[in-house]
């Protein structure tokens, strides 16, 4: 069914009429309509544009009287052109007039909202729907500045328990059934990466190069950045229990043994090994035991028992030496896990607490205390202690952590208080996931 009507009506303050004999009317005002005894007018809104997946700055707001100006209150339906895209809005008695908050879909670089009113009296079959509006917002603009909401929602994350992982070019969410991987967190979807079925209980990790491994027992598995299968790499024969495996920025794998006091390097993706240091003898026999490995670049940089770091470069060695007890030195090998910026390696021991050896001075700086729901994040050259359930975290800004905690926004449509479940940091800038799986960032 067609619904034709037309209308020579022109608006004064007082809503006058005038009739339809007249040669050359005005021009039809695309913002204003009427539709059998209703005028409905488009207030604020009808040029909109913003970013796919966001919400609009500005409002729609439409409003309704009958012929005589009277503010009516009309039951509106509303279709949104992208499946993705939601609306909140709120109506009033008072004044006639609805108000749209508008968060465009994440598909389509043109959207739109149908307003639909069931009208009576203009048809003779009764009661009809009548597309009133079309309103049209373009999607295309940047993402420029400030607090933008994911296009994917994750709420089949445990982001409580799941790992976060990230550099600068690839954010990581290690889960018990598989990872999820991408290099944009606005409008990227995440791709999914199976877990091997000899993944087991052990840890995840990204090396420099953006490549991201897990162990089991004297096998190495390796997802190559931009792939989604994984490489078996076989170790030496006399690897019994591998348990530091590092990567640098060239590809270049290193790995020590539980244990052990010697460090492997491969330069031909696993082929084979070679043994390149080994810390008794660098420490003039005061270390037996690799703690911890960690990647600058092409660097290497070796945690031993008694106190002791070991810097590797081309076959060059450099050995710094530390006050004793300046950390735990006879914790075991799988206890640690390390980050390095700035000349100083930061070493969470088992959660528990967190050591910043400043290579420099050869002291302990800035150490802080850790628990179960601490987490130690790097992204550029920053790095950040994060904390479960809020948006407080600790920043090292030299020579000790500074607090500092997140503004967020209010929520989608300003209705939504934000529950926090998780926040990371993603190109230094805050990532934060909520306990209903929605995912703020802010692009600075």
């Amino acid at each position: 069914m067609k619904v034709f009507f037309y209308s020579c009506l022109i608006f004064t303050g007082s809503f006058l009429f005038q009739g339809c004999n007249n040669d050359n009317p005005e021009p039809e005002d695309p913002n204003i309509k009427v539709v059998g005894n209703t005028i409905y007018r488009i207030v604020e809104g009808s040029n909109l544009s913003g970013s796919r997946g966001q919400i609009l700055n500005g409002q729609i707001v439409l409003e309704m009287t009958d012929l005589q100006g009277n503010p009516l209150f009309k039951n509106l339906r509303y279709e949104l052109s992208d499946e993705d895209s939601e609306i909140f809005v709120n109506s009033s008695f008072d004044d006639g007039q609805v108000r749209i908050d508008w968060k465009l879909g994440c598909n389509d670089l043109t959207q739109s909202i149908s307003v639909i009113d069931n009208v009576c009296g203009i048809a003779k079959d009764g009661c009809i729907d009548v597309t009133i509006f079309e309103i049209n917002s373009s999607a295309n603009e940047p993402i420029s500045n400030g607090w933008f909401q994911s296009c994917q929602n994750y709420s089949f994350l445990d982001v409580y328990d799941d790992n976060f992982l990230s550099d600068d070019e690839r954010f990581i969410v290690v889960t018990d059934f598989g990872i999820y991987s991408t290099e944009e967190l606005i409008r990227g979807s995440m791709s999914f990466i199976n877990l091997n079925q000899n993944y087991g209980n052990t840890e995840v990790r990204m090396g420099d190069n953006g490549d991201i491994y897990y162990m089991s027992y004297t096998e190495l598995y390796l997802n190559k950045k931009g792939t989604t299968s994984w490489d078996e790499i076989d170790l030496p024969s006399n690897a019994y229990s591998v348990n530091q495996v590092a990567i640098m920025e060239n590809g270049n794998i290193v790995f020590a043994d539980d244990f052990s006091s010697t460090l492997f390097l491969s330069t031909n993706n696993g082929n084979s090994f070679q043994e390149i240091l080994n810390v008794f003898n660098e420490t003039d026999g005061l270390a037996y035991n690799i703690q911890s490995v960690v990647t600058s670049g092409n660097k290497l940089f070796i945690v031993t028992q008694n106190n002791n770091v070991l810097e590797w470069e081309n076959g060059v060695v450099k050995r710094y030496q530390f006050a004793a007890n300046s950390w735990d030195s006879w914790g075991n090998i799988y206890d640690f896990e390390s980050e390095f910026s700035n000349n100083k390696i930061f070493l969470n021991e088992n959660n528990r607490e967190l050591y910043v050896l400043n290579l420099d001075t050869e002291t302990v700086v800035g150490a802080a205390n850790f628990s179960y729901n601490s987490n130690l994040v790097k992204s550029g050259e920053d790095i950040y202690i994060t904390y479960n359930n809020t948006t407080e975290y600790q920043k090292f800004t030299g020579t000790y952590f500074e607090p500092f905690d997140v503004e967020l926004p209010s929520g989608d449509f300003g209705y939504t208080n934000i529950n926090v479940a998780r926040m990371s940091f993603f190109k230094s800038s805050p990532v934060v996931f909520t306990n209903r799986g929605d995912l703020y960032y802010f692009v600075n």
